[in-house]
């Protein structure tokens, strides 16, 4: 006989509690977590075990990782597995969901018979489960930031024109901060990264003042598929054209990085979060509409566990800071 599987993930036990005895008592198998880390990783062991969920129960406000994103992610990477948001405050259901006949949104506090009510609504069918999505791997480039210091100003603009136009340049932008410009290299070879940092060096009145590696942090291949797709949806989303972005170079405890990483790869208003020399470091690239909306992930960053040291450069236009 077929038990559907629920997967919750809220971080408030009554609520957990609650729901795991009203659902199991009409027959279906819960699994729940308060972390939304945690439910990420044993949501894709599931998968590889060919247990994967049926449904989904998720309160957006989790206390590590921004839940909204997450559900962005689950309704897209399994379109057809219902999915039940039920956020902690009042009101925010049409500001936030989209349309889906598979997502739902019922605001706390609730009746949990309202709830084994919807999700018995959805007919969850055996052959519709969250194992049987799944997308190969795509094969990522050597990448290296360069963090530049302007040693004379006089030339700032002309040194900036060079720098862009250097080989394997993917981005080159003027900052505010304790460097002057950021310049990300990629290469299908490392010795080419290697190549273009030497012709950096040789350009006169610079010094650059780190070169930072991208080393990615070893996920395993159904997380990493998962954090390949949540980026594409993002930059699918266009989120990433506000004019107010920052970069953060962030110094943190290398026993800690994954779930450092993970956590700043999901928050809201992150563009990129790239690990540097195996997880001492990350740079990460922010943005908002104004400068308090940016404050407001600084904030998050600084108080994440194992976060030791962030250093914040603001992205300028060269020409209007001239």
């Amino acid at each position: 006989m077929f038990s559907p599987r629920i997967l919750i993930i809220d971080d408030e036990v009554e609520t957990k509690e609650s729901l795991i005895l009203a659902l199991t008592k009409f027959g279906f198998i819960c699994d729940s977590y308060d972390s939304g880390i945690v439910a990420i990783r044993e949501l894709l062991v599931a998968n590889q075990k060919g247990m994967g969920y049926n449904g989904f129960i998720v309160d957006p406000f989790l206390h590590d990782i921004d839940g909204w994103n997450l559900c962005k992610l689950l309704q897209k990477k399994y379109p057809k597995i219902p999915l039940l948001i039920i956020p902690k405050f009042k009101n925010i259901c049409l500001q936030k969901t989209t349309s889906s006949p598979y997502t739902d949104c019922i605001e706390k506090p609730f009746l949990t018979e309202t709830i084994v009510s919807k999700i018995q609504g959805y007919n969850l069918q055996e052959s519709t489960s969250s194992e049987v999505h799944h997308i190969p791997l795509s094969v990522e480039p050597y990448k290296t930031y360069l963090l530049i210091q302007m040693l004379s100003h006089e030339k700032s603009k002309e040194i900036y024109d060079t720098l862009c136009k250097m080989k394997n340049t993917v981005t080159c932008e003027a900052v505010r901060g304790n460097f002057q410009i950021v310049l990300l290299l990629q290469a299908d070879r490392r010795e080419e990264i290697q190549e273009t940092i030497l012709e950096v060096k040789k350009i006169q009145g610079i010094d650059v003042a780190s070169a930072l590696p991208v080393e990615k942090l070893s996920f395993g291949e159904s997380l990493e598929n998962f954090l390949q797709e949540y980026h594409k949806m993002a930059q699918e989303e266009n989120i990433f054209y506000e004019s107010n972005k920052s970069y953060l170079v962030i110094d943190i405890e290398p026993a800690l990085a994954k779930n450092i990483f993970i956590t700043l790869f999901f928050t809201d208003r992150v563009i990129a979060c790239d690990s540097i020399n195996k997880g001492e470091k990350l740079v990460v690239k922010i943005y908002g509409s104004d400068t308090a909306q940016k404050d407001k992930v600084l904030e998050k960053v600084k108080r994440t566990e194992g976060v030791l040291r962030v250093r914040q450069a603001n992205i300028i236009d060269l020409n209007e800071s001239a």
